[in-house]
């Protein structure tokens, strides 16, 4: 009898540690779903005299109408998540064109635009969050056309392209010589092609094929890669510096399972879902529901089981350490184990308040490494990967003690340098191209070098974060423009 009472003693022990340790979890939840915004910009989004406006139009399967009028698409349900984020309302006002659209956005008839390329010229009018889709634009010609097709091969060529889009200007800033003819959206694009009005049009898959599908056109086929992709986001109104905030971070916070989950919902990804959590997780709430009863009669009937609760107290202290050792994870990026954007962030939010109370000056320098493209379609990913590895390596090698560098995306890096005014920067600058142009690489047989683009800038008395990596961006854009391999400065 003694055995029999000890064994339920250790299996109510096992059970209720877990229990208890899991009943922590919406509560971890409910702390990580508020903490994103600060006093300021919770005050600012209560303090909205009407919903936020949204502008929007027919581009599939971002944004689609139903036949009771309502709106669909990945991008409807992007910004479903995003109000329940942030606990508001959009209203989404809709236009006829994409070229309609962005003329309402720059007259601020808009707030938001519910998708948009960032290109330079857009700078001026707009603010954009992180990437929520990239899609790689394709060359479509009619079936009767042989072989593939490059850039190369439209040179002379007739194309139609929607105006106003970004695809627009880069054709025409980039290949002059391609006939651009433009058209009311990619649909008209479509039968442009199909009814020999002019050669070829650009769009990506996903839009194309709903076109075709709904119009019943049949004599198309893709030709090849344009090699220019769009990496859609989220753009506002640049007037509204808390909005910028607040959109990013909102979109931030977004776990990338969901926006991947989303992605494939409406066509734009291969990759598999895997609910069999979801389903276990479910299963293990029915199975305590039918558990804890007996707890509860059980801790009754013994008083030992306060040792069981000693036993919780132990697991809520390896909880409290594994989520410190999570937060630390959080802020540091995988490949190069330096600052990731969300640190870089964090330290710029330190650097402004001290700026504001104490007039300390700091700098911030923004690096993207040039024709990082080419390393990867020619010497392959793993290449690429170590190229970034190095690249980190060699940035953290010019820090001094009090600098910071971090890698916010892609190939792109940035330094914050304290105490340092813009003409010091620019210097600093200046030798770390250098450093980065000299440097040789030695991977896996091959042997080459890299060349870099900066952006400096100086905080601004009326900065925050975002205001200050856009400054330094628009830099960088403008070394891009002028022949790469330099510095500019604001």
């Amino acid at each position: 009898m003694g055995k029999v009472l000890f064994t339920i003693y250790l299996y109510v022990r096992i059970i209720s540690v877990v229990y208890l340790t899991l009943s922590f979890q919406p509560l971890i939840a409910k702390e990580q779903h508020t903490f994103f915004l600060n006093q300021d910009e919770e005050k600012w989004l209560n303090n909205l005299s009407a919903p936020l406006k949204v502008g929007i139009t027919t581009i599939p399967n971002q944004v689609l109408t139903d036949k009771k009028s309502q709106f669909k698409g990945f991008s409807v349900d992007l910004f479903q998540k995003i109000e329940t984020l942030l606990n508001i309302k959009f209203k989404f006002i809709y236009y006829e064109t994409w070229n309609e659209l962005m003329e309402a956005a720059e007259n601020k008839k808009v707030d938001i635009v519910f998708s948009a390329q960032k290109t330079q010229d857009r700078l001026a009018h707009f603010d954009f969050t992180d990437v929520v889709l990239s899609q790689q634009n394709k060359i479509i010609v009619r079936s009767s056309h042989k072989g593939n097709m490059t850039i190369d091969d439209l040179f002379g060529k007739t194309v139609a392209i929607a105006k106003g889009s970004a695809l627009a200007d880069y054709l025409r800033y980039n290949y002059p010589k391609i006939v651009l003819v433009a058209s009311k959206d990619e649909k008209e694009s479509l039968f442009m092609v199909t009814q020999k009005s002019v050669d070829a049009t650009i769009s990506e898959a996903v839009r194309a094929s709903y076109y075709m599908e709904e119009n019943n056109i049949k004599n198309m086929r893709v030709a090849g890669d344009l090699g220019y992709n769009y990496n859609l986001r989220i753009c506002n109104r640049n007037d509204l510096p808390m909005l910028s905030i607040v959109l990013s971070k909102a979109v931030d916070k977004i776990p990338r399972e969901q926006l991947e989950s989303l992605q494939f919902k409406w066509g734009y990804t291969k990759d598999k879902i895997n609910y069999f959590d979801t389903q276990t997780l479910i299963y293990i709430a029915i199975l305590f529901g039918i558990i804890l009863p007996l707890l509860i009669y059980l801790y009754i009937v013994n008083r030992r089981f306060k040792k069981a609760i000693d036993k919780l107290h132990v697991a809520k202290d390896e909880i409290h350490a594994l989520k410190v050792l999570a937060e630390d994870e959080a802020r540091t990026d995988a490949l190069t184990n330096i600052a990731n954007k969300r640190k870089i962030q964090e330290l710029l939010y330190h650097y402004i308040e001290e700026y504001k109370r104490t007039d300390i000056i700091f700098s911030l320098i923004m690096i993207d490494i040039d024709y990082f493209k080419n390393v990867n379609d020619t010497m392959g990913h793993d290449i690429g990967d170590k190229v970034l590895i190095g690249f980190a390596q060699l940035i953290k090698k010019t820090l001094r003690p009090y600098d910071h560098c971090g890698r916010i995306g892609g190939e792109e890096f940035v330094m914050i340098l304290p105490n340092t005014r813009l003409k010091e920067a620019i210097g600093i600058a200046d030798r770390l191209r250098m450093t980065i142009k000299n440097h040789s690489y030695h991977l896996d047989k091959h042997i080459f070098s890299i060349t870099s683009s900066l952006g400096v800038t100086e905080v601004q008395a009326q900065d925050s974060p975002l205001s200050i990596m856009q400054r330094a961006d628009k830099m960088l854009y403008k070394s891009k423009k002028s022949g790469r391999n330099c510095v500019n400065d604001i």
